[in-house]
């Protein structure tokens, strides 16, 4: 357990100043009862990320589990904890159904505010509408900081042209060309730099793999591990993805 909640403390700066746990539980496909138990789990192991979405049904859990969790641990405070949630786009969904999303999530979440709110993918033609709501939900404090997920380069260009607050966040599945890359938003021209490099920069956008564990193992030829909440189980699989990532950064750097 020890090795687990030593890799939840590392921490990774946002372009607006506030700063995410940079391992963290994500939920899709967790069905719910299922998923409580697991977020509970994770929490009390040192979890201090949690990412889930509208689409994936399961946010009541997350919100049940995160309150039990707080009131078992009077020394945790919301604020240690990180909840990431993300509006689901359909077509004619515009600045009103995002709001509505919002609310209706951190409802589900019983959450005054959620750490990171996503726009869970760019297939609408309303998506800058969608994220003007997002700068608005932001500035009304219903969520803290905001960003996209699975977004190409052209629809980062595209919303880097007119938005108002940058991304913070682009959370996409291809972990193995991303991962532990940003790029810097005041520059978008596609080419990827490492990330220790573009922290400092003043508008950097951070880029967020999920699905890790099996994508990483997949593209290296090996069985896809099962997930087992047994507390051995869940270290080994730790320190075998924390190593891959630490071998991605260093052949990125290097090579």
């Amino acid at each position: 357990m020890a090795a687990v909640s030593a890799a939840c403390q590392q921490r990774i700066a946002l372009n607006d100043g506030r700063t995410m746990p940079s391992f963290g539980l994500g939920v899709w496909q967790a069905p719910l009862g299922a998923c409580k138990a697991a977020v509970l789990h994770a929490l009390r192991c040192g979890y201090r990320h949690i990412d889930t979405a509208e689409v994936y049904g399961n946010e009541q859990d997350v919100g049940d589990a995160l309150a039990i969790f707080l009131k078992e641990r009077p020394d945790v405070q919301r604020e240690d904890v990180w909840v990431t949630t993300k509006f689901f786009p359909r077509h004619g969904a515009g600045r009103a159904a995002v709001v509505r999303a919002c609310r209706d999530s951190l409802r589900k979440l019983r959450l005054q505010y959620v750490d990171l709110y996503l726009i869970h993918a760019p297939h609408t033609r309303e998506r800058l509408e969608q994220y003007s709501a997002l700068e608005a939900l932001r500035a009304e404090g219903l969520c803290r900081s905001i960003g996209v997920s699975n977004y190409g380069i052209h629809h980062l260009e595209e919303l880097l042209a007119v938005c108002t607050v940058p991304p913070c966040v682009n959370q996409v599945r291809d972990i193995s060309v991303w991962c532990l890359h940003a790029i810097d938003a005041s520059n978008l021209t596609g080419r990827m730099q490492p990330l220790h490099h573009t922290l400092a920069a003043s508008r950097v956008l951070c880029v967020q793999g999920y699905s890790g564990r099996g994508l990483l193992a997949a593209r290296a030829g090996q069985e896809v591990p099962r997930i087992s909440l047994a507390r051995r189980r869940t270290q080994c699989i730790n320190k075998i993805v924390a190593a891959r990532l630490r071998s991605i950064q260093r052949t990125r750097l290097t090579g």
